[in-house]
């Protein structure tokens, strides 16, 4: 929470020294997201299906591991993938109404 904070109080957040400490933290969590089972995979982005940024890593990690998509995909039917990323896609879109609804409430 500090290097995020950090990050985006600077004047200049490209630049600060607390953007490659939250890469790194990044990159950590995908690899660990990849390693996991695409079962224990579902069941975490079920589990934390409110936090946008371990939504945004996992589905980066899915989007990133050709293996992982597949074994995802072989069995949709049965392992609830549609329901898991329809809920992320439900988190992540949720950001851009009311950002939508804030541009309304300006031009008025």
């Amino acid at each position: 929470a500090f290097h995020q904070r950090q990050t985006l109080e600077d004047s200049e957040p490209a630049k600060s020294s607390s953007l490659p400490v939250l890469k790194k933290a990044a990159s950590l969590l995908q690899g660990v997201l990849v390693k996991l089972l695409p079962g224990r995979l579902l069941e975490r982005l079920e589990e934390f299906q409110e936090s946008e940024v371990l939504v945004r890593i996992a589905l980066a990690a899915v989007h990133h591991n050709a293996q992982l998509r597949l074994q995802l995909a072989v069995n949709y039917a049965d392992n609830n993938v549609i329901a898991v990323m329809v809920a992320c896609m439900v988190l992540l879109l949720r950001g851009y109404e009311t950002e939508g609804a804030a541009d309304a409430a300006d031009s008025e």
